[in-house]
Order: structure tokens, then C-alpha cells, then sequence
């Protein structure tokens, strides 16, 4: 970043100005462009196969550790004794930990982001996906395999940052995850409500 801010200003102190409407390209370009990430999850290992999942794709795991009660950082895992798959966003650890066991997940994922949506029902397999109060729609802000699970967002969507709020339809229960749910409490829960209408209805014409 500082080699970029002084080729800047030498530029401009020799008198070469670029055009605005270059400068203005150059930002829509960069805007589009994936762009690296940091975050964490707190997460737990499934009582029912000890495994461990993350929601979003991480690009690269820096740090893993057991989470206490309290929610203060327990022991950390060398890099060697887990892994970490991609394209199902399962964190294989050598060591069996008892289920329900909390673990606390570092690392980075590309901007815009890459999800994997564990559990859905196959009678409604789309999910509802909110950011900033707003609907999104499938092919605009986001493409869905149904198959994989993977949700790819097109816009970009800063997961610590942003709110948002993904349900989807699980076969006993509801799944939400977001972040920062409450700054648009009332509106995730109208547009969810209509959603839920929506699915019902599609369902109903499905099955006649």
C-alpha cells in the first residue's frame, strides 16, 4: 500500500493526471475483483458424527483452538494435526473431540464469499437470502447448486461487517445464519414471512 501511495503522488507532483473517467474504471475493475479476507467461527463438533464443519469457505486456515465455556481461547492445534476441506467445508482434527465440543476457527476467504448450506430439505431447495434489509435474487447477487449445497455470492459481502441473513429449509427445522441480524431485525422477518408464503405456495402446485 505505501509503494502504491508514493507512485501516486510522484505522478502527480510530475504533472501526469490520469482522466477521471480512467480513474473511474480502474475502481470498478478493482471492485470487482475477489479480494482476501480475514475472519472467524466459533463452531462445535456434531454429536452425532464428531465432525466439525465451517459455514463460509475458507481460502486458508490460520488458527484452530478449543473455545471454553467462558469463551476464552483454550489450547491451539499445530497446522499438522488437522485439514481442511474445501469443497465440503469440513475441518478434520487427528484428535477425536467429544461432541458438542465449542472450537474457535481463524483464517481467510475470498470477497465475495463462497457458502456451503449443509442439511437442506429436498422439497425446498432454495435458500432465502437477505443482505442489508434487501432480498437478493439467484443469478444477481448470488448463484446456487441445490446439489453441492454451495451458495457463490456475485456481490461482494464482508461476513464480519455486513448484515445478513441466510435460512434455508432443513429437514426437521429452520437453518439461519448471518451476522449483525438485528440492525434489520424487521425486515429480515417480513421478507422471510413472505418467502415462507412463497415456498408454501410453489410446494402446494408441486404436489397437485
Amino acid at each position: 500500500m505505501r509503494k502504491i501511495i508514493f507512485v501516486l503522488i510522484s505522478v502527480l507532483l510530475s504533472g501526469f493526471f490520469g482522466s477521471c473517467s480512467s480513474t473511474n474504471k480502474l475502481a470498478e475493475v478493482q471492485e470487482k475483483l475477489p479480494a482476501e479476507k480475514t475472519t472467524f467461527l466459533d463452531t462445535y463438533v456434531h454429536a452425532e458424527d464428531g465432525k466439525i464443519f465451517t459455514c463460509y469457505i475458507f481460502s486458508k486456515i490460520t488458527r484452530v483452538c478449543l473455545l471454553n465455556d467462558d469463551g476464552s481461547f483454550g489450547s491451539d492445534f499445530d497446522p499438522s494435526s488437522y485439514e481442511y476441506d474445501q469443497n465440503t467445508t469440513e475441518l478434520k482434527l487427528k484428535k477425536k473431540l467429544n461432541g458438542g465440543t465449542n472450537v474457535h476457527i481463524e483464517g481467510t476467504y475470498t470477497n465475495p464469499p463462497h457458502l456451503i448450506l449443509r442439511g437442506m430439505a429436498s422439497d425446498v431447495p432454495k435458500p432465502c437470502v437477505m443482505a442489508k434489509g434487501k432480498m437478493l435474487h439467484e443469478g444477481e447477487d448470488y448463484e446456487f447448486d441445490f446439489g453441492t449445497g454451495k451458495l457463490d455470492f456475485i456481490t461482494k459481502l464482508d461476513v464480519d461487517e455486513d448484515s445478513f441473513l441466510i435460512m434455508w429449509i432443513g429437514e426437521t427445522s429452520e437453518i439461519l445464519y448471518g451476522n449483525k441480524i438485528e440492525e434489520y431485525q424487521d425486515e429480515y422477518n417480513q421478507l422471510m414471512l413472505m418467502w415462507s408464503m412463497q415456498m408454501a405456495n410453489n410446494t402446494s402446485g408441486n404436489v397437485i
